[in-house]
């Protein structure tokens, strides 16, 4: 038998010892939010080991890992928080260029021989920042010091810039009146008296590390804060720092005299993933594809850790989260299915990243009725809901208005379309017989817009003993009216069951909330798309957010607006894009609702909360403003932005309100209500006259 040459041998044994080495590695199924596939697949392309899974959202990635769906996911320094509070650990630390676990270390700079000798002498100091809501600048200090009980919360709770105005006697405080630090217009003009223009802009000259820097030595303020990099050339005769404990130190003992450590990346591990140790080792193996693939290209090193994420982020830094508002008022948001509860605890993890708030909560109800009752309960503090149900939720329950949706067309309104088949070709004189899709039962532009369109033109009668839905079972042939033939709306068993035909699986799934597929307004349409139905009473931005290359689901993923047309009052037909000419009804917008309380100001309370969330930030607006898996989902996804209510007893008008009186349905809605009587025709006829006559 011929033995192999000795170097041949070693080469045959050191390959079998590779292939064993490579087997023994574990698949890594690592999340990433829906933008970052394109470079997960990349790094799954070069480690074969790696297994991609997505989600919306970073945030939803750390639910996964919560629940053991995914083994590890790359977060940010502020993500790193909500990871750690859901049960994460930090498993590799990303070391930069400075060959350090941290981005850099937050310090206060004060004039040598100046006003501030300690602590204490910061009350009525004045202040140089790098900017509003920017982290060294701003977050670490203010958190600090109300972690300190040094500067007090005299103002609201969840407005900094005001209570810092109260603190510092003079500040340069760059975009401290942007809407999200000023969204009630309430900031004082001296949050801005050192700054270098008077707009107090983000350009400011003294904004920024250098900035706040010149803003110390060109004005006559007393402290700056910025990154230890920036006073590394300082004048260290001029300038000293002020430690946290009060003592002053020179300009180059930072490490030792600093406010915060703003710590890197991490990559968190779920608590359910055995083989941790493993994991971190292939990943470190693999370093230059990781960098690659997620274009990280600063990164020098990954460092295993098994700190956890308090210790990660030290007391300085984790303070921005917990201190940098007082607030310990409870927010819980009521939704109305498993979707909606997903995408409220997106939003409960990112507006603690965010530092908006870390007591965002999310309630789950039966429909919205049911949040009316828990929040008048005091189970839940609010809920998003549309006009028809607004109207409710005043003259049946203790609630109100507050923060109303802002689509970009005219303050707090939208409006109300029928829409068809482009391939028919009856008008809406003809919907007799027909058969029709609505967004549910006392909704606004599937059911008391349209409804009240028919009874004014005379197409549709009510009286006779009959109520309104039971007309409308006469009217039309059949359709999905979401919500028809529950007790809460069907009180005397009399609606018809041709209200309920068109929905889902033989019109069993007739519920009013996002579990039935043609509820709400892309429900009404899928309803359109899907049946024979002939006709679907929607919001006028319905078809253009699910056609065109819009839709992201498989129903809607190649419709065009072309195929359909929108029914005009006069009895033409229009395209889609006319709904400004041919429309219903112009309404009031969904609002968020909440009780009235004396000893709290929901109202403010919430718009502050979502404003400190960013609404100019296209991450926050996606958060909030669209959905997965569906549409709708909390907010409508046409919803640009959030408008402050002022009157709430008038939000919904004088006309709306008059009309949504005379449908008079018997609803059992929070406690001591009463039902609402029904109007005599008369009336009917003479308000809605009213009512349209301004449209």
């Amino acid at each position: 038998m011929l033995l192999p040459d000795r170097p041949v041998l070693i080469l045959a044994l050191f390959a079998i010892s590779l292939t064993i080495a490579t087997a023994a590695d574990v698949d890594i199924k690592w999340c990433v939010a829906d933008e970052d596939e394109e470079k997960c697949k990349e790094f799954e392309s070069k480690y074969n080991k790696i297994k991609c899974t997505t989600a919306p959202n970073i945030y939803r990635c750390l639910a996964h890992l919560k629940n053991g769906i995914a083994d590890v996911a790359l977060v940010s320094d502020t993500e790193l928080y909500p990871a750690g509070k859901v049960g994460l650990k930090p498993l590799l630390q990303l070391i930069h260029e400075n060959s350090a676990d941290y981005r850099y270390k937050a310090v206060a700079v004060i004039k040598a021989g100046g006003k501030i000798n300690n602590l204490a002498d910061l009350k009525d100091a004045k202040s140089c920042h790098t900017g509003a809501g920017k982290t060294t600048g701003w977050t670490v200090p203010i958190s600090n010091l109300i972690k300190k009980k040094i500067l007090p919360t005299k103002k609201s709770c969840y407005s900094t810039t005001e209570n810092v105005a109260e603190f510092f006697s003079e500040s340069c405080v760059p975009g401290a009146f942007t809407p999200r630090f000023n969204p009630l217009s309430l900031n004082p003009p001296r949050l801005c008296s050192l700054c270098a223009s008077k707009n107090c802009s983000r350009e400011d000259e003294y904004a920024g590390y250098d900035g706040a820097k010149l803003c110390l030595e060109k004005t006559d303020a007393d402290i700056a804060f910025v990154k230890h990099e920036t006073m590394l050339n300082g004048n260290k005769t001029k300038y000293k720092l002020l430690c946290p404990s009060g003592k002053i130190m020179e300009l180059n003992q930072f490490d030792d005299c600093h406010w915060a450590v703003r710590p890197t990346d991490t990559i968190v591990v779920s608590p359910k993933t055995s083989n941790q140790g493993e994991i971190a080792s292939q990943i470190i193996n693999n370093l230059e594809a990781f960098k690659n693939a997620f274009e990280l290209e600063k990164v020098q090193n990954l460092k295993k850790t098994t700190d956890d994420y308090a210790t990660l982020m030290g007391d300085g830094f984790k303070a921005t989260f917990e201190h940098y508002h007082n607030c310990k008022q409870d927010l819980r948001w009521c939704v109305i299915s498993d979707e909606e509860m997903k995408k409220c605890t997106d939003l409960k993890y990112a507006f603690m990243s965010k530092r908006a708030t870390n007591y965002l909560d999310c309630v789950k109800a039966k429909d919205h009725y049911d949040c009316m009752t828990k929040i008048e309960k005091k189970e839940a503090d609010f809920v998003v809901l549309d006009g028809g149900d607004i109207s409710t939720a005043i003259n049946n329950c203790k609630l109100e208005p507050v923060i109303a949706e802002n689509y970009g067309v005219e303050t707090a309104t939208y409006y109300t379309v029928a829409v068809a088949k482009a391939t028919s070709s009856f008008t809406i004189k003809q919907l007799k017989g027909k058969k029709s899709c609505h967004t549910g039962i006392g909704k606004t532009s599937g059911w008391k817009s349209p409804i009240s369109y028919l009874v004014q033109n005379k197409f549709l009668s009510i009286g006779h003993g009959h109520s309104i839905p039971e007309e409308v079972g006469e009217f039309f042939n059949a359709s999905c009216v979401p919500g028809a033939l529950d007790p809460k709306y069907n009180p005397d068993g009399r609606n018809p069951k041709s209200l309920c035909a068109l929905c889902p699986d033989n019109g069993k799934d007739c519920q009013r909330n996002s579990e039935n597929k043609y509820y709400d307004y892309s429900g009404a349409f899928r309803c359109l798309v899907e049946t024979d139905a002939d006709v679907a009473f929607i919001k006028h931005t319905t078809v253009s957010e699910s056609t065109d290359g819009n839709g992201k689901d498989n129903w809607d993923r190649n419709l065009k607006s072309e195929d359909y047309r929108l029914l005009c009052k006069d009895g033409s037909r229009a395209p889609i894009a006319d709904w400004k000419k041919c429309h219903l009804a112009k309404v009031p917008a969904h609002a968020i609702v909440v009780r009235k309380d004396e000893n709290v100001k929901y109202g403010d309370l919430l718009f502050r909360v979502f404003n400190n969330f960013d609404l100019s930030d296209k991450e926050s607006l996606k958060l909030l403003f669209s959905s997965s898996h569906g549409k709708n989902y909390l907010f409508k996804d046409s919803t640009k932005g959030l408008i402050h209510i002022e009157n709430p007893k008038d939000f919904l008008g004088k006309d709306y309100l008059e009309i949504v009186k005379i449908f008079g349905e018997k609803l059992d809605v929070c406690s001591g209500s009463s039902p609402t009587t029904v109007m005599s025709i008369t009336l009917l006829v003479f308000v809605l006259v009213n009512y349209f006559s301004h449209f």
